[in-house]
This record gives structure tokens, C-alpha cells and sequence, in this order.
């Protein structure tokens, strides 16, 4: 039996979630509902047809307050607060406002996955990062960190399995998106078109929730750049003791081919932004960029924050219906 799955919010991470999970089809999800304020008519036409990524080969449909989606139905749900349970969803992911994930517990909802930082969540949980931290019966509400620390932090864990990171600087470089819209912050209200604009990053910190081993040893900062999607993160840590190029590639290749497949890849193609538009992976490391000085490291990783980020979201969603309590 399919876990039910319901959305709220239908944005651009919820819609490019509900893409995702319907084009991969998994045999235990299923979505069954969706909130936002928008009627549904507005809805199959965003998801017909995006900028960036294009036109979505599925059939859509609107069938009263409900989305027809090839041969299943999603009904639309526009209260500020649904019963949940009510719309027979088990699983609520929030894709971007704050909800109150106790409430929702207490309504009945098995589990609720917060995309971002929540100060609800029992845990931070990316599959092939630490799902061997998850227990299903205690962590019933999970956050998911953003996608520059996700693609960070699948670099960063193999270096320190192989080596040891005695400290880490991250520069995650990517467009403006929701998330960083900061109204405080001053340079973000500059166009981004025809600027390079720096911002606040909580990059350092999620690694470190991530991979508690590297807590208190990571910093970022970010650096928003005139792309509609994707993004570079440049990881420079401090090893104990020198490493050659060679070394590192192999250390990476062997995470990508092992621990971290599906969620880290290594590539000999040069590589730009544009390349990994629609990639799945969270992390593509360009082994041609990987350097050295002495103690000192750098490695690139290519990600697409979008596409990218939600598969790992629909990989958790995955592992999380499978282990369920009751099934």
C-alpha cells in the first residue's frame, strides 16, 4: 500500500516536487493532496509549463477542485490550515511556509518533512548523507537543509572519512531564490541581473547538523550570481597532513561509486552551469578542479538546486513510507 502524500505549498519547490515524485513514480508514494491559495485551474497551468525546466510531459487535467494527473487525481485543498487526515494524507511535506508540526502530529498525521530549517524537527535527514541515524518511531518530524549545504556536505564527508577535515570554508554560488529574498539585507534588493551580490549563509552551520563530526569546524558564505537555476559550491578544507590530486579524485570516485551513489557523481568533462540544469544528483564534483597547497584542498561541486534537491527530498519520502510504524 502506497504511503499518501500531501503537499502544502505550490510554489516552485512544490511544484517541482510533485514533478518529480510523479515522474519517478516510486511504488510507495502516492500524492493525494495538495494546499495552496491558488485554484486549481492556476495550478495545472504552472505545472504544464516552466521557464526553466519546460513543458512537463504528462496529461493534466481539472476535474472540479481536483488535479488529474495522467490517470490519478490530487485534490486541491485552499484552506489556510486543512485537516489533513481528513483528506486521507499520512505524510505532510511543507515546501515552504511554516506550519506547526506538533498540531499537525496530533491531528493524526504519521509524519511531517519540513523543506528547510525547522525548530520542530526531531532530525535533519538526507538519504546517503546519515538516514542510518533515522528511527522511524522517534523522528516523526525531519528537515531537510538547503541544497548548498546538502552538495557541501557530500564532499565534505568522504574527505573526512579518508583524511580527516581539520576545518572547512564553503562558498555556495547560485540565483536568487525564495529562501534568500532577505528584506534586511540590503544588497539582496539589488538587481541581480547585472550584479554579483553577496549574502548570509547558514551553510556551515547544516553541515555541521548533517555531519555532527564536522560541528563547530565549517563556515560559509554564499555569493548570488545573475542564473536563473543551478549552482557551484567550492568547498577549501585544511587536512591534517598533504594530499595529492590523485588521492582526492580517488577518495571521491570511490564515494560516488559506493556511500554516496546516486547523491554524489564525479565527472572528467568540464563542466558550467548549464550542464547539470535538471541534474538529479545533489552534488557533481568536475575532477579537474580538484587542487591542492600543502594541507590546504579544493573541491567544486555542481548542483542543480532545484531538481536536484527534491530528488533527495523524494528519496527520504521513500525511505520514510517504507519504514512507517504499522506497515
Amino acid at each position: 500500500m502506497r504511503a499518501r502524500i500531501g503537499l502544502d505549498g505550490m510554489d516552485r519547490p512544490g511544484r517541482q516536487l510533485l514533478r518529480t515524485l510523479v515522474d519517478r513514480d516510486d511504488p510507495d508514494l502516492q500524492i493525494v493532496a495538495v494546499r495552496d491559495d491558488a485554484p486549481a485551474s492556476r495550478l495545472a497551468a504552472r505545472l504544464r509549463h516552466d521557464s526553466t525546466h519546460g513543458a512537463w510531459d504528462h496529461r493534466i487535467e481539472v476535474v472540479g477542485d481536483h488535479l488529474g494527473v495522467d490517470d490519478g487525481t490530487i485534490r486541491v485543498l485552499r484552506a489556510e490550515r486543512p485537516h489533513w487526515p481528513s483528506a486521507d494524507v499520512e505524510i505532510v511535506v511543507a515546501t515552504g511556509r511554516a506550519v506547526d508540526a506538533p498540531v499537525l502530529l496530533d491531528e493524526g498525521v504519521a509524519s511531517v518533512v519540513v523543506l528547510g530549517e525547522s525548530a520542530d524537527a526531531d532530525l535533519a535527514l538526507v538519504p546517503g548523507l546519515n538516514e542510518d541515524e533515522y528511527d522511524a518511531t522517534r523522528h516523526r518530524v525531519l528537515s531537510v537543509p538547503s541544497a548548498a549545504s546538502v552538495c557541501a556536505a557530500a564532499v565534505l564527508q568522504p574527505l573526512d572519512r579518508a583524511f580527516g577535515v581539520v576545518s572547512a570554508s564553503v562558498t555556495a554560488l547560485g540565483g536568487r531564490h525564495s529562501s534568500t529574498a532577505d528584506p534586511d539585507d540590503p544588497r539582496l534588493l539589488r538587481d541581480l541581473a547585472v550584479n554579483l551580490v553577496p549574502a548570509a549563509s547558514r551553510v556551515g552551520t547544516e553541515v555541521g547538523v548533517l555531519l555532527p563530526a564536522l560541528a563547530g569546524r565549517v563556515t560559509g558564505a554564499a555569493l548570488r550570481v545573475p542564473v536563473v537555476d543551478t549552482g557551484l559550491v567550492e568547498v577549501t578544507a585544511r587536512l591534517p597532513a598533504p594530499a595529492t590530486v590523485g588521492q582526492l579524485r580517488r577518495v571521491l570516485r570511490t564515494a560516488a561509486d559506493g556511500p554516496g551513489k546516486g547523491l554524489l557523481t564525479c565527472t572528467d568533462e568540464p563542466t558550467v552551469s548549464r550542464d547539470v540544469l535538471g541534474a538529479a544528483e545533489s552534488c557533481r564534483v568536475d575532477l579537474g578542479t580538484v587542487r591542492t597547497c600543502g594541507e590546504l584542498v579544493v573541491v567544486q561541486g555542481w548542483h542543480d538546486p532545484e531538481v536536484g534537491h527534491l530528488h533527495r527530498v523524494a528519496d527520504l519520502l521513500g525511505m520514510v513510507a517504507r519504514l512507517l510504524p504499522g506497515r
